[in-house]
């Protein structure tokens, strides 16, 4: 078919965000299938798991794709290009599937079953044929042809790069198009969710984000995180909290005791800082100076 309505598309996993970045395409959620095809494709894989006694050829994607369903979540599927030839749309599934790698072969995330290429419209790619397509992808994408060759994307630059992906994918997760729009977990959905993670230690658990992602990829993060949470971006910008929700984060802080690191940490942070609360005058109740002396008791049994 010489016509150019074919396209090639990706699934993502919306519960694992990050850069994945694969020759010139960057994902800002973890890519786990990869397909080509027409018309409405791509969303074909996602009403079959959604009916009920239909199989399809390729259990290992349905059954990733169910447990993002009953965690209330909707896979992200993107068209990775558009308006191609088969032959092209053809190219890039299988170049796509060898850059990020398959999941039962060990050599990537995927959930492909196959290398790429056996839907053309009947026809039997030969493994030659095969390796030919690998390797216009990799003349065309890696090496010294790659645009990126030789670089390393500044902490500005993946910012921007994550603010661009941040913006298309809000726009396809809020309101009405996300998942989880007018539900509620369920208890025992939470339940589920936290017997899942109980007992298990995070690899994060004891280390510093330089520790973890490396002194570069740490700053963007913070920088990231920062810009996200400031001003208009912050979930809470221009919200009242309550006076029964400042009781309860209170209730829930009572007691906490910071360790000497953390302390020495948050200074290192508010240091130059102006204190939102210079100029202006408190009167303290005798329960407030009793519990305040009370907690600088406890710190310093906890210093020494």
């Amino acid at each position: 078919m010489n016509e150019n309505i074919f396209y090639t598309y990706i699934y993502l996993d919306p519960r694992k965000l990050g850069l994945y970045q694969y020759g010139n395409y960057t994902f800002e959620y973890e890519p786990f299938y990869v397909g080509k095809g027409k018309g409405n494709r791509l969303n074909e894989h996602l009403y079959i798991v959604k009916k009920e006694n239909c199989k399809s050829e390729n259990n290992y994607r349905d059954y990733k794709i169910r447990n993002i369903l009953d965690e209330n979540f909707k896979p992200i599927i993107l068209k990775v290009e558009e308006n191609l030839f088969e032959q092209e749309a053809l190219n890039l599934e299988i170049w796509l599937i060898w850059a990020i790698g398959r999941a039962n072969l060990h050599t990537g995330i995927l959930t492909n079953l196959t290398d790429g290429g056996d839907g053309v419209s009947g026809r039997i790619i030969s493994e030659r044929e095969r390796q030919r397509m690998i390797d216009w992808g990799k003349n065309n994408s890696l090496g010294e042809k790659n645009g990126m060759f030789g670089k390393t994307h500044s902490s500005e630059t993946k910012m921007k790069i994550s603010e661009k992906l941040r913006v298309v994918m809000k726009g396809k997760l809020t309101g009405e198009k996300n998942g989880m729009f007018g539900k509620t977990l369920s208890a025992e959905a939470r339940k589920k969710i936290g017997d899942s993670f109980r007992g298990k230690t995070s690899h994060m658990k004891g280390k510093s984000y330089d520790e973890i992602h490396g002194k570069e990829k740490a700053e963007y993060l913070r920088e990231s995180h920062s810009r996200r949470m400031t001003g208009s971006e912050n979930p809470i910008f221009g919200i009242q909290r309550s006076e029964e929700t400042r009781e309860k984060i209170g209730k829930k802080n009572k007691g906490k005791i910071r360790t000497k690191e953390v302390r020495e940490e948050m200074s290192k942070v508010r240091k130059g800082k102006p204190s939102g609360n210079k100029g202006k005058k408190f009167k303290w109740s005798d329960e407030d100076r009793i519990r305040l002396y009370a907690d600088r008791f406890k710190k310093k049994k906890v210093d020494k």
